[in-house]
């Protein structure tokens, strides 16, 4: 069975084509909500459906400006790069920032290269502390422990003797 990575979108761009996107995901919500069915709402073909066909959509919400659109994904083991360069062909007057992560398996990404949504590092501890900085991380694991650390490693040692493991990782940032 494949490890399941959560993945949010953050799309920007087109208020028309913002509205197109969520219009589709609801209709296809409306079934399973799953990639397939968004594909084929969207005139998908054959090589989109067979590209897209794992995963489903859990949640979808506009900001409270109704110029974002938040998207919550499940697939098998990484970001759905294919499915995302699908409705990036669709729409293309859209942005897709994302952050991915399936935490067992130590994969955590983004391409939010200016931590606009999505920080780059993150403690996957049930309360998921992000942090913009190895700094800032650094300075917040000090002060609560007592003990001076400096990098991850140091940081994971730190979790690690605390008798919980709680991997603390930085997102590898993709370019797209």
């Amino acid at each position: 069975m494949a490890n399941i990575c959560l993945t949010t979108w953050k799309v920007l761009g087109n208020k028309s084509q913002l509205d197109q996107l969520n219009t589709s995901i609801e209709n296809a919500m409306t079934e399973e909500g799953s990639f397939l069915d968004v594909v084929t709402n969207l005139g998908g073909t054959e090589e989109d459906i067979s590209d897209c066909r794992y995963g489903y959509i859990s949640e979808n919400s506009f900001d409270e400006s109704g110029q974002i659109l938040t998207i919550s994904l499940e697939s098998d083991w990484i970001e759905p790069t294919q499915f995302r360069q699908f409705i990036l062909r669709q729409f293309n007057d859209i942005t897709i920032l994302y952050s991915s992560e399936e935490p067992e398996c130590e994969y955590f990404e983004t391409n939010d290269k200016d931590s606009k949504f999505f920080l780059h590092f993150k403690c996957f501890d049930g309360e998921d502390m992000e942090f913009r900085t190895l700094e800032e991380a650094c300075e917040y694991y000090a002060g609560t422990t007592g003990e001076e650390v400096h990098t991850i490693e140091e940081i994971n040692e730190l979790l690690d003797d605390s008798g919980e493991w709680r991997p603390f990782m930085e997102a590898a940032v993709v370019e797209d």
